[in-house]
């Protein structure tokens, strides 16, 4: 079956911008809709591979239920083939949850990036398990420093690494080593304010990149209340932030 994807969302621009990061890719934009009768209609019509359903598409008079999240519910009855990843915004993004109970098996948070869109529609791809939520979790324009220390090591050695994504519960790592998962880890992220947050954290998953690094997921064991409540600062400053952009750890 060809990769096809229709784009379902009320904001054209963003449809638009959807399609493009589509190109040269081994997924195909086909076509975008803004409302619930639209979107029943063209899934029955194109019968795309997978549909992109922003969560702030509203419902049509004619087909009422049709939108925001009972969209999901309603495609995979209508449509049990079909794979879904929602869409969503800061102010939609805790919708994602029902979603992916509902049906939805990937979340592409906005403004998008090509690699998260490729990912989203990889993990459709591979007809894998709902991808998991992380909650209020930030993609970073202006990377911040980490540095962490393996607790097993003797000598003891603090190595250099990247933090991608952050949220209060954990980060992601960019680094050139791969670290197993269920290493802990101490570490220490640099703020904008230049001081450090430490604390340990657990590997949870790790992802080699083409470009030869790892992307490592790490889940908070021990942070301290001072360094919790910066980190939570630091979040809501970047929600509130267009120097910081939306997306998953």
């Amino acid at each position: 079956m060809s990769r096809t994807v229709l784009v379902a969302d009320p904001n054209s621009v963003a449809a638009v911008s959807f399609a493009t990061l589509l190109r040269g890719t081994p997924y195909t934009f086909q076509g975008s809709v803004a409302h619930g009768k639209a979107l029943v209609d063209a899934v029955w019509r194109l019968t795309p591979w997978a549909v992109a359903l922003d969560l702030s598409m509203p419902d049509h008079p004619d087909t009422p239920g049709v939108g925001w999240v009972a969209a999901t519910a309603h495609l995979r009855e209508i449509a049990p083939w079909l794979k879904i990843a929602v869409t969503c915004t800061p102010e939609t993004r805790n919708l994602v949850p029902a979603a992916l109970a509902a049906g939805a098996c990937a979340y592409i948070e906005k403004p998008y990036a090509k690699e998260e869109i490729l990912q989203a529609m990889g993990h459709l791809h591979a007809d894998a398990a709902p991808m998991t939520f992380y909650v209020r979790a930030r993609r970073l324009s202006r990377k911040l420093q980490a540095r962490y220390l393996r607790g097993n090591e003797n000598p003891p050695t603090r190595r250099i690494a990247l933090v991608q994504n952050v949220s209060e519960t954990g980060v992601c790592l960019k680094s050139e080593e791969e670290l197993p998962v269920r290493t802990v880890v101490a570490l220490e992220i640099d703020l904008p304010d230049r001081v450090a947050i430490r604390g340990r954290a657990q590997i949870v998953r790790a992802n080699r990149n083409n470009d030869g690094q790892t992307e490592h997921g790490l889940a908070f064991v021990d942070l301290d209340n001072p360094s919790r409540d910066r980190l939570r600062q630091f979040i809501a400053r970047a929600l509130a932030s267009e120097q910081y952009s939306t997306a998953v750890s």
